[in-house]
Order: C-alpha cells, then structure tokens, then sequence
C-alpha cells in the first residue's frame, strides 16, 4: 500500500495520467491497472517499479520507506 500511493504521489507530481503512465512503459497496460497499483489492491513486481520510475525519471528509492539499518 505505500509503495501504491507513493506512485500516485510521483505520478500527481509529474502531472501525469494513469493511462499516460500505463503507456510509457516496455509492456503498456490499461489505466485500470496503474489505479489496482496505486491502491494496493495488486502488488507491483521489483521491476515494473522500476520501468515505472524509469518512465518518470525518478529513483527507484523514491518509491521505499526509510529504513534505520
């Protein structure tokens, strides 16, 4: 789940559609699964996140919570 609103968040930032969002990755998907993603109804695969954060020139670690290590 915060991984999901941490995209919206990204994708609100970058003023940027789910279906745009959904395009501009190697395998486009439909709007409908960007919005299953951004609120944690399906998980989203170590890489989709990154095509994800590719797509909105972002880094992957945007995406994760501070870990205290």
């Amino acid at each position: 789940a915060y991984i999901g609103a941490r995209l919206r968040q990204a994708r609100l930032m970058r003023d940027i559609s789910q279906k745009e969002l959904g395009q501009r990755i190697k395998k486009p998907i439909s709007f409908q699964q960007v919005q299953k993603y951004e609120h944690g109804t399906n998980r989203i695969s170590v890489v989709l996140l990154q095509e994800f954060a590719d797509a909105m020139h972002l880094p992957m670690g945007f995406f994760l919570p501070d870990q205290d290590i």
